[in-house]
């Protein structure tokens, strides 16, 4: 039977809790359901840009007309916003096809991403590529900036980072990403603290990622305008933008997750808290240090074992929860029904097991399966005998002979 529970959160986060039942049948550890989620409001953004096209498909794809609610909350915005950008506000920034940022800009821009905020960057015909590349990119995206590069038959994207969280969805299908045409994009180099994510087909970087902040800046070398690509008109685009925004958003979100006692699982993180470690607690209260591994977009941390139900946490030195993993008696253990005898035979380990029908006897199967091991053991003996009968016999020549000489 499924009961189903009703609940409003005020708060949006990681929440954490049980289920409890009473029951007849002397097993009390199952009676327990322990529970992790993460609720999260509509994602706001800020879409700060020229008023064009590109400006226009991002907020068409993010905010479309007539939808009453949404996955993001979407507010139009001009760049001299960034001076005082806040995360309390906004979740995820998008530039698009901004000309340059002035020093205010780029400072409460630092702030921004300093508190854990999200930066997705589009450039565009308005784009001052060499303001961008004295200002903007040594300082967020190292990089050198070489030139615009305008090919008319086009070229496309033809390789990515299938590990990276962005390409989830495109696992299984990778030629989709190659759907797209571009015809202008500019060129970089990127230097030390700059991954890139996805390839033109010409070499050339598509898609590229920073985490030197907390908050994480994507950057895509082409753009949305039709003199630049056709992406706006293809199946790749609303995909992809969407997971763009919700993996830059998770900078400060936590992660949870479940499993069953016995068994370990490794989380990612998407960053940690800098110049502290990281502590796994136990349902019982015992901690210890947890180690920590860098990989694509952020850290794994790992619980090897889950030894007991509950709640295991991962958290800072100052007792925030980063990330949770609930804990349960698996179900198949809380059965109460008879389990057939080859399901026993089978997990048993080495395969060395004997099933007794009913009726048989124990003691006369313990007899037969201890006769190759009673019979092994004379064996023994009579080698033993047998050596030390050959040794003596050995000792004894050796006597004869020295006598004779």
């Amino acid at each position: 039977m499924t009961v189903t529970f009703r609940h409003t959160f005020a708060d949006d986060g990681l929440h954490l809790g049980r289920v409890s039942m009473r029951s007849d049948d002397s097993l009390a550890e199952d009676d327990v359901r322990y529970f992790s989620l993460r609720t999260a409001r509509a994602v706001p953004v800020l879409l700060a840009g020229a008023d064009g096209r590109t400006t226009r498909y991002l907020n068409a794809a993010l905010a479309p007309a007539g939808a009453s609610v949404g996955t993001f909350a979407v507010r139009r915005g001009e760049p001299r916003e960034l001076a005082t950008a806040s995360t309390e506000r906004e979740s995820v920034i998008i530039l698009a096809d901004v000309e340059r940022l002035n020093e205010d800009e780029m400072a409460g821009l630092k702030r921004f991403l300093s508190d854990g905020g999200g930066l997705l960057v589009i450039p565009g015909p308005r784009t001052d590529a060499t303001a961008w590349g004295r200002s903007f990119f040594p300082r967020f995206l190292p990089g050198r900036l070489t030139e615009l590069r305008t090919l008319e038959n086009g070229f496309t994207i033809s390789r990515f980072d299938a590990t990276h969280p962005l390409f989830g969805i495109f696992r299984e299908t990778e030629g989709a990403l190659a759907e797209v045409r571009f015809t202008r994009a500019l060129g970089l180099r990127p230097q030390a603290g700059t991954s890139v994510l996805a390839s033109y087909s010409t070499d050339e970087p598509a898609i590229l990622e920073s985490t030197l902040l907390p908050g994480r800046v994507l950057y895509f070398t082409s753009s949305l305008d039709p003199a630049w690509s056709d992406m706006p008109l293809t199946g790749v685009f609303l995909p992809l933008l969407h997971e763009c925004v919700r993996y830059l958003s998770e900078t400060r979100a936590k992660a949870a997750e479940e499993l069953t006692v016995g068994t370990g699982a490794t989380l990612w993180l998407a960053s940690v808290p800098e110049g502290t470690g990281v502590v796994l607690r136990s349902p019982d209260g015992e901690t210890r240090a947890a180690a920590i591994a860098p990989g694509p977009g952020g850290y794994a941390v790992e619980l090897p074992r889950a030894g007991t139900p509950g709640v295991w946490t991962f958290e800072s030195q100052r007792g925030d929860t980063l990330a949770a993993l609930a804990a349960n008696i698996g179900a198949a253990e809380s059965d109460p029904e008879r389990v057939a005898a080859a399901d026993i035979q089978t997990a048993l380990t080495g395969g060395r097991s004997v099933v007794l029908e009913d009726g048989e006897g124990i003691g006369r199967a313990l007899r037969e399966a201890r006769v190759g091991r009673e019979i092994g053991s004379w064996f023994l003996w009579a080698a033993a005998l047998f050596l030390l009968a050959e040794m003596f016999l050995a000792a004894n020549r050796s006597r004869e002979v020295g006598g004779a000489a």
